[in-house]
C-alpha cells in the first residue's frame, strides 16, 4: 500500500468485530495496522470501543471511506475515531474477549468510568497473542477486584457427564459449591452469574470466580 492511500480504509486495513456477548459490554471493533508503518508489537492493533448499533453503523460507514493522511500517516481522528469519540458511561466491569478467528488477539477489557486515560473515559484494554497469556492475565485482574464483575464467554459445547466413579469436577467455567455442580450460563458476570441445569463446561480458556 502507499502512504497516501485513497482507498477506502477496509481495503488496507483488516478489520474484524469482536461482538458483545452480554448486553453490559461494548462491541469492539479491531483493526491491524500494515506494516508499513513499521508499529510495535504492543501497537499492532487499533482499537474502537462501540456502545451502541448506531455508533457500529457510523464506524462501519467511516471504514468504507479513504482516511485522511498527515506526513504520510493516517489521521482517523475526524474519520473512524470521531465516532466513538464521545465519552462512555456504564458500570466498571473486567471482560474477555476470545478472537472470533485464527491470527487475531484475546483482548482483556477493564471499565473503567471517568478515568482520564482510557479510551472514551471508560475503557482501558490490552492485547495478548496466546490464549494462556490471556487467561493468565485476565485471572490476575479478576483475583486484585474481586468486587467488580467479571464476563467470560464461554463458546465450548458442553462437556460429557463424568462416570460415576469419576470425583465431581470443579473448575473454569463452573459454579462450584456444596450442592452439584451447574455450568454458568455464558455471559453472565461471574459474581451473580445465573446457574442453568447442565454438565459441566471446563474450557481451558474460560474463567470465571
Amino acid at each position: 500500500m502507499r502512504r497516501d492511500d485513497s482507498r477506502a480504509i477496509r481495503a488496507w486495513m483488516p478489520i474484524v468485530w469482536y461482538d458483545r456477548y452480554s448486553s453490559n459490554l461494548p462491541d469492539i471493533c479491531v483493526g491491524e495496522w500494515p506494516a508499513i508503518y513499521a508499529r510495535s508489537a504492543a501497537k499492532r492493533w487499533k482499537i474502537w470501543f462501540v456502545d451502541t448499533p448506531g455508533e457500529r453503523r457510523a464506524l462501519d460507514q467511516m471504514l468504507d471511506r479513504p482516511a485522511r493522511f498527515a506526513n504520510g500517516v493516517p489521521d482517523f481522528r475526524a474519520g473512524p475515531d470521531l465516532v466513538t469519540s464521545a465519552p462512555s458511561r456504564g458500570e466498571p466491569f473486567l471482560a474477555l474477549y476470545p478472537p472470533p478467528k485464527a491470527g487475531w488477539p484475546w483482548i482483556t477489557v477493564r471499565s473503567m468510568p471517568g478515568s482520564p486515560i482510557a479510551l472514551r473515559h471508560r475503557y482501558i484494554w490490552e492485547c495478548e497473542e496466546a490464549a494462556a497469556d490471556a487467561l493468565a492475565h485476565f485471572k490476575r485482574f479478576v483475583e486484585a477486584a474481586p468486587n467488580v464483575p467479571a464476563y467470560s464467554p464461554d463458546r465450548r459445547p458442553a462437556a460429557a457427564p463424568p462416570a460415576p466413579s469419576d470425583p465431581p469436577q470443579t473448575g473454569a467455567g463452573t459454579a462450584s459449591g456444596s450442592g452439584p455442580e451447574r455450568a454458568l450460563e455464558p455471559g453472565a458476570p461471574s459474581g451473580g452469574a445465573k446457574a442453568v441445569a447442565g454438565p459441566p463446561r471446563p474450557p481451558p480458556w474460560s474463567y470465571r470466580r
